[in-house]
């Protein structure tokens, strides 16, 4: 019933894995919440690109129609029939601006594409860190109950005790 040091240095040793292993999980568990979160980020920011995106894509159009508005009075003004040249000139220009829609179009899903698999990489980063945190604190408990036998009964077991 007095000082035993063996005993001191086994509870010691067991309480050190317990303590590592719930900052192990804890760990896990906060690179997850990261994880989501900045999955969540990553999708609300896709979701702003596509917006803005289409936004443009409006502008581009309603720009269009402008200029071919004017291309249309030009004409009429200089009285030149719309038909032949001058026609296929306002087609030329509704191309050129469907070419420049679809281009922004283009741009805005590539780059919300990206977001969005920035968002499923975080997720995964995230499970996988929390999935370690498990074996890790699996391990630091078992390291740690192999420490404390090894410290209470030492490297021979029981045997050194008896003899």
């Amino acid at each position: 019933m007095g000082f035993d040091p063996i005993t001191i240095g086994t509870a010691l040793v067991v309480g050190g894995a317990g303590m590592s292993a719930i900052s192990q999980l804890s760990a896990g568990s906060a690179a997850k919440g990261w994880g989501e979160y900045n999955a969540a980020v990553s999708r609300e920011e896709a979701r702003q690109i596509m917006e803005a995106t289409e936004y443009e894509a409006g502008k581009m159009a309603r720009e269009g129609e402008r200029i071919k508005g004017a291309q249309r009075t030009a004409f009429a003004k200089g009285g030149v029939s719309i038909e032949g040249t001058p026609g296929a000139v306002i087609e030329d220009t509704a191309r050129e601006i469907n070419l420049d829609i679809a281009a922004i179009r283009h741009k805005g899903r590539t780059a919300a594409s990206k977001m969005e698999s920035q968002a499923y990489i975080d997720e995964i980063k995230g499970k996988q860190a929390e999935t370690a945190s498990y074996w890790g604190a699996g391990s630091t408990l078992l390291s740690g109950a192999g420490s404390a036998m090894t410290a209470k009964w030492g490297p021979r077991g029981f045997y050194r005790y008896t003899k």
